[in-house]
């Protein structure tokens, strides 16, 4: 059977929403094609054109959990994490399938786990094993988010101790610095008197000879 153009689905979205004598059937109707084409198109690995077809069916119901968890799906393996995010949290928020909740936990995680935002990883992570404590794969995350989130916190305090290590460092060095300033300033009084007094004695000493040389 000939596939249906992409456009078509387009056409039929906007149909609906132009005739609302027959919008709630014809809604109903379209979304799902819309649906049904984007999964056809998501397992070909074409995300583009199955996340139009996905945000086409969100667009006619916003409540359509199916259409925004698939958008998500097709948003994340098509490089686009944060309509990925905003799809998923609204699909959360329109279902009650504890199944899909707890996937879209998990999928949440995996964002922040990208991020390295591991601590929030951490919470989503056990927000999905609350629903489903068999979720192995969500439990191991878990412990691998725990582990990584430990190994940061490490370095980040390393990190630190290392800034303040240098900031004493140079700080001890100014300190150096300026005492031998000191020191060396000292030392140039010091023989600046010493040459004072080596003058006043050749002075005294030039005057003994001159009042010699009055008394002969």
């Amino acid at each position: 059977m000939k596939k249906a153009p992409l456009t078509y689905f387009l056409i039929l979205a906007i149909t609906v929403c132009i005739f609302p004598q027959a919008h709630a059937q014809n809604t109903d109707i379209a979304k799902k094609d819309l649906v049904r084409e984007g999964n056809k198109l998501y397992k070909m690995a074409e995300y583009a054109a199955s996340d139009s077809l996905f945000a086409a069916a969100a667009a006619l119901d916003s409540t359509y959990s199916t259409a925004l968890y698939n958008l998500g799906n097709s948003s994340y393996l098509g490089g686009n994490p944060g309509t990925a995010k905003a799809a998923w949290m609204k699909s959360l928020l329109n279902t009650a399938d504890e199944k899909e909740k707890t996937d879209i936990f998990y999928n949440l995680a995996g964002i922040e786990m990208d991020g390295k935002n591991y601590g929030e990883a951490i919470k989503l992570y056990k927000d999905a094993l609350r629903r489903d404590p068999t979720d192995e794969q969500a439990r191991y995350n878990l412990a691998l988010a725990q582990k990584l989130l430990k190994d940061q916190q490490q370095n980040q305090n390393n990190q630190q101790n290392q800034q303040d290590q240098n900031n004493q460092d140079n700080k001890n060095d100014n300190k150096d610095n300026k005492d031998n300033q000191d020191d060396k300033n000292k030392d140039n009084n010091n023989k600046d008197n010493n040459k004072d007094k080596d003058n006043n004695k050749n002075n005294d000493d030039n005057k003994d000879n001159q009042d010699n040389q009055g008394l002969d």
